[in-house]
């Protein structure tokens, strides 16, 4: 969790905390005549029709979020779109203002990188055709790119993941290719790298080198549907559990051949 107090979370929020000041000065200074309000109560109906909705639409994001990263992602992007609205309706010098806030936010302040614990391999070309395509077993390899947010906000996801299936035990290992260095790569695989694809990231189920099941599912067409990356969609998709008790078991049975195999010699 220490990656919340970082200078993206904290940098932004002062952004944020930026408002009340420009209000008052907005209303008390130049009496709203900068604006399209006529007096401080219109302008409270907007803020609380605004901020209202803000809260309703964050609730609804919060309950459907990848991850706390790509929530906050969210909200910051939410909340700024509001605030400019409302500095637009006050004042335009307060809508100007904060738009080089918010720039000089962008700028400065980029969302960082899970950094935590896991269990992925990180793959090359030539590990991924050693390991995956030419090897034995199930491999949940994830492509994707750095710059993508949607791709940061999933590593988290991953990580817990790869830590609670990606074990001897589960017969399911986890892999990650970045498609920024080796875009071939995912041309081989039918992952387009564009900004626009909705393919990034893109998580593959491998099984004896052959590809069984993916997330987002691509259509013959070309046509992508809209991947589901919460942590229980990439379980029941990919069948986790039932692979993991798959892979206990056969390890167990295993495990007990070898056993009697050494009590009758």
């Amino acid at each position: 969790m220490g990656r919340f107090r970082g200078a993206y979370y904290w940098g932004n929020a002062l952004t944020f905390a930026a408002y009340p000041v420009l209000r008052w000065w907005a209303v008390h200074r130049r009496g709203l005549r900068g604006g399209r309000l006529l007096d401080e109560g219109e302008l409270l109906a907007w803020e609380r029709q605004a901020f209202g909705t803000l809260a309703a639409a964050l609730m609804v994001k919060f309950s459907r979020r990848t991850s706390l990263d790509g929530w906050f992602s969210e909200a910051f992007l939410f909340t700024r779109a509001c605030l400019l609205l409302l500095g637009w309706m006050m004042d335009v010098r307060v809508f100007s203002w904060f738009v080089a806030l918010f720039v000089l936010a962008l700028t400065l302040f980029q969302q960082p990188v899970y950094q935590g614990l896991d269990n992925v391999t990180f793959l090359t070309p030539a590990s991924l055709e050693r390991l995956v395509v030419r090897g034995r077993g199930a491999w949940l390899v994830v492509f994707f790119a750095p710059w993508a947010p949607p791709c940061v906000h999933l590593e988290p996801v991953i990580a817990r993941l790869s830590l609670k299936y990606g074990n001897p035990s589960s017969g399911v290992r986890f892999g990650k290719l970045d498609l920024a260095r080796w875009p071939g790569v995912g041309k081989e695989h039918g992952v387009a790298v564009s900004p626009t694809s909705g393919q990034l990231p893109t998580l593959v189920l491998f099984e004896d080198g052959e590809e069984v099941a993916r997330i987002p599912h691509v259509f013959p067409d070309g046509t992508v549907v809209r991947g589901r990356f919460r942590e229980r969609d990439i379980i029941k998709g990919f069948d986790l559990e039932k692979r993991s008790k798959g892979g206990a078991v056969a390890d167990t049975e295993a495990a007990e051949k070898v056993e009697s195999k050494k009590k009758t010699q």
